[in-house]
């Protein structure tokens, strides 16, 4: 009998963050460019690693009722990032 060879067992790579918070201030300090830096690292990192999926736990956003701009910022960059 010829020996089997083990075969690799497939893998699922999943991008977790948690806890955006955007559109949060902090002490009254607007916090929109370091949103805005880790949104680019965001994509880096999902470029970089290509995903199958991006788990985002937690808080999104920092209010009940986000602004327009910032809701379509948030669902449109993960979504733009994973299509490639």
């Amino acid at each position: 009998n010829k020996p089997t060879q083990a075969t690799k067992p497939a893998s699922l790579t999943i991008l977790h963050t948690a806890d955006w918070h955007l559109g949060q201030s902090f002490f009254g300090f607007d916090r929109e460019y370091e949103h805005s830096c880790f949104l680019d690292w965001l994509l880096v990192q999902i470029d970089s690693e290509q995903p199958a999926a991006l788990l985002v736990a937690g808080d999104v956003f920092d209010t009940i009722n986000p602004s327009a701009q910032l809701s379509l910022c948030a669902q449109t960059i993960p979504l733009f990032a994973l299509e490639k």
